[in-house]
């Protein structure tokens, strides 16, 4: 009996698997035995707000601003400081005092037509004869080029603020000089 009971075995075969049945097919746990419809589930999704057209702009607090316009009038104020200073610096400092009693001194002298020896002696500083006549010729200050182009000797004179330049001419004689800051 126990051969009768079970099923004969079915042949292998080597095609594709059988195709699904056609027809409408509902999903498990959707349709109902007696109507056909399917069951309706309510599903709750949390979704993130939508972007306005435009975004929104948060503006600083107005005690911020308050202290970022004290702050730039502050800077303005430094830097107006500065430049007055600077100003004054350049017209009465240092530099000025000391290049105002340079051309005391170099003055007479010009006046004198004095002699190589004799200016050397009378402001008592360590000159250099100037021969780079190429560097003096391309130089930004139109006032030495014009005195190197036009007398054959240069003595210079250098210091922290001033640098004086002295020409003279063929004969050795003081013919002209100029003054300016470093």
């Amino acid at each position: 009996m126990k051969d009768e009971d079970q099923p004969a075995p079915k042949p292998q075969s080597s095609g594709p698997p059988p195709r699904p049945p056609r027809g409408p097919t509902v999903a498990p746990g959707f349709g109902g035995d007696d109507d056909g419809e399917p069951k309706k589930e309510m599903v709750r999704i949390n979704l993130p707000p939508k972007p306005s057209a435009a975004p929104t702009i948060k503006f600083p607090p107005k005690t911020v601003w308050k202290l970022l316009l004290a702050g730039a009038a502050l800077l303005a104020v430094a830097i107006l400081a500065i430049v007055t200073y600077a100003e004054w610096y350049h017209r009465s400092g240092p530099p000025a005092q000391e290049r105002q009693a340079r051309e005391a001194a170099v003055q007479p002298l010009l006046q004198s037509h004095a002699t190589r020896e004799q200016v050397v002696q009378a402001l008592g500083l360590e000159f250099v004869d100037f021969t780079n006549r190429q560097w003096l010729e391309q130089s930004s200050h139109e006032r030495l080029r014009l005195g190197a182009a036009r007398y054959p000797s240069v003595l210079f004179h250098t210091t922290m603020d001033t640098m004086t330049w002295l020409f003279f001419d063929s004969d050795g004689r003081l013919q002209d000089y100029y003054l300016c800051e470093q």
